[in-house]
């Protein structure tokens, strides 16, 4: 089975995280790959093991929220301190709400690195690739072909 793209792969994970509960890397490995089906050695070369791959990328930690309002540096705080247990290099919190200016300028003061996606950019994205959205309708723009009216 090929690599399967963005939107192939996110809409199940999106529906098994929906839940709002914490699910660990193994969980998660396991219901993709009931969602696909998968060899064992398909499991181990196309979803995530939770070690540094072969060659030699960083795992990327995620953490994702349902959140009204903003989210502070404290909890931004406790992911990096996550980060750190797991001798990460990389994290990604996403929440649907947004960051305090306190959270964004510490996460530009610090390594390891975090990428912060809001709820506008979560929204943004699911237009991008199409998930969870529906097209209501769509517009066909028209110009003029000026050929059409050359004389010969």
């Amino acid at each position: 089975m090929p690599v399967p793209d963005f939107q192939t792969i996110m809409l199940p994970l999106l529906r098994f995280a929906a839940d709002a509960i914490e699910h660990s890397m193994t969980d998660t490995r396991e219901a993709l790959a009931k969602e696909f089906p998968l060899t064992p050695e398909e499991r181990a070369e196309l979803l995530p093991s939770g070690r540094v791959r072969r060659i030699g990328l960083d795992n990327i930690y995620i953490q994702a929220k349902r959140w009204d309002g903003s989210v502070g540096r404290p909890e931004l705080q406790k992911f990096f301190g996550a980060l750190h247990g797991k001798r990460a290099r990389k994290g990604v919190f996403i929440t649907t709400g947004t960051f305090t200016s306190d959270a964004r300028d510490y996460v530009s003061q610090i390594d390891p690195r975090i990428v912060l996606i809001d709820g506008r950019q979560v929204a943004a994205y699911m237009v991008e690739y199409g998930l969870g959205v529906t097209t209501r309708a769509a517009y066909e723009l028209k110009r003029i072909d000026s050929d059409y009216f050359i004389e010969e």
